[in-house]
């Protein structure tokens, strides 16, 4: 694996696990909203939080804990599909830069 492949599989798999676990972040359609729902992540009125309600839903709200399995998945296809899983994650990876560029920028 070369340099530009690492960074490019370890911004998606930060870009990708931010997206699955933070409740705002919903993604186009809100995909993500709706996968969080359906692994058992519940919006809590009372205290306006959102908790996992199975052991699938708890380790997708945090994103350390996600991405983990997230870096293990990517790196499982690209030994397998080599630059065709730096292609699926490139959209991921330049979201990230683009997302560590406006907080660096504007604080």
């Amino acid at each position: 694996m070369n340099i530009i492949d690492f960074l490019i599989l370890s911004l998606a798999t930060w870009r990708l696990s931010s997206l699955i676990a933070t409740p705002g972040d919903d993604g186009p359609w809100e995909i993500f909203m709706k996968f969080r729902k359906l692994m058992g992540v519940e919006y809590d009125e009372e205290t306006g939080l959102y908790h996992g309600t199975n052991v699938f839903a708890r380790a997708i709200e945090c994103v350390f804990c996600i991405s983990i399995w997230l870096g293990i998945a990517l790196t499982i296809l690209y030994l397998y599909f080599g630059d065709w899983t730096v292609c699926f994650s490139l959209p991921f990876a330049l979201s990230g830069a683009a997302i560590i560029v406006e907080r660096i920028a504007n604080g």
